[in-house]
């Protein structure tokens, strides 16, 4: 696979606000804090976009909402595509067990079938894209490592920009917001 160098703004992976400007905080305690954030709830619902750049400088930007649901420990999540309109409608449920099993569907509206993505074919490319199926399932922290590397506006507030590395190279860097 080509080195591509990827821009995730995902506003909920590290969405952390801040009144101050200066880096008080390091971008491990920025995860810490998000994924406490993100522990203990039932269920969620999110808007996404995803900003892909590659190495040649071409940009190719997606957009999908996302719901989770949790239960004792089993998670179920779907994210459904609404742009660019060639994307619109196809839809990735994945869910995953207390166990530590997990399981992923892919939905594709022009066919109207539903495909079971199996084990072994999760670390392939998701419709031709860098991104694989297990990328859009979650993330792992401990397969990255993180750097802070600025702040952004968020509307009224400021969010922390963290660069993720994955331990595994199979990308050159992402970026988080």
């Amino acid at each position: 696979m080509n080195a591509v160098k990827k821009c995730l703004w995902l506003s909920s992976i590290a969405f952390i606000n801040t009144v101050t400007s200066a880096y008080a905080i390091t971008a491990k305690e920025i995860i810490s804090q998000a994924e406490h954030n993100a522990s203990g709830f039932k269920d969620m619902s999110q808007r996404m976009s995803m900003k892909n750049v590659s190495n040649t400088g071409e940009i190719a930007q997606n957009e999908m909402w996302v719901r989770v649901l949790t239960d004792q420990g089993n998670t179920r999540s779907l994210t459904v595509f609404t742009q660019p309109a060639r994307d619109k409608g196809i839809a990735l449920l994945s869910q995953a067990t207390s166990n530590g099993e997990s399981q992923q569907w892919l939905y594709l509206p022009t066919s109207k079938r539903v495909k079971k993505i199996a084990a072994g074919n999760r670390e392939s490319s998701f419709r031709g894209s860098e991104f694989t199926f297990e990328d859009l399932a979650g993330m792992d922290s401990s397969a990255y490592q993180f750097e802070l590397i600025g702040e952004k506006p968020c509307g009224n507030d400021t969010c922390y920009v963290l660069d993720r590395m994955p331990m595994c190279q199979t990308y050159i860097r992402l970026f988080s917001l």
